[in-house]
């Protein structure tokens, strides 16, 4: 039994288009980590333990407008470095939705500020009644209605 010459032809060129299309597909890579590479910077490589910012870009505000959210939230503690990239985050428990691994992207390193001003003042804690959390409230300032059934209060 032999095999025709035309499917000789046919693997040969079947070949070589398969190592064309793989040296392309490598020069591409390469190609793009290049200019990925430009325009990244140097990547921090943080410790377990220490303080960062959180960016939050992605993260929904937690003031009605994204225009008055916070820019950076945080500082959290690196609880664990899962990658090369991506970190545990120590994160607020009232954030139960969001998940507590981020990549260094993400995240910015912590100091301490220099100057009082800098500082934002803590808020007031919660009064416990009757086994609820409640806030103390000088006056509602405004009421709007978001939805068919969410109520929005503007408080001071």
């Amino acid at each position: 039994m032999s095999i025709s010459p035309q499917a000789l032809d046919l693997y040969s060129r079947v070949k070589e288009i398969h190592s064309e299309a793989i040296a392309a597909n490598k020069m591409a890579k390469e190609t793009m980590k290049r200019f990925y590479d430009r325009t990244k910077g140097k990547s921090i490589d943080y410790a377990v333990g220490e303080k960062v910012w959180l960016e939050g870009k992605n993260l929904k505000p937690l003031c009605p407008t994204k225009k008055l959210a916070d820019k950076h939230y945080g500082p959290f503690k690196i609880l664990e470095k899962i990658s090369k990239s991506s970190y545990k985050l120590e994160i607020l428990k009232t954030w139960k939705q969001i998940h507590l691994v981020f990549n260094e992207v993400l995240l910015f390193p912590y100091h301490k500020p220099a100057f009082k001003g800098q500082q934002c003042p803590p808020p007031p804690p919660p009064v416990e009644i009757e086994g609820h959390l409640e806030y103390k409230v000088e006056e509602i300032l405004n009421v709007q209605k978001r939805g068919k059934k969410n109520l929005s209060y503007l408080v001071h």
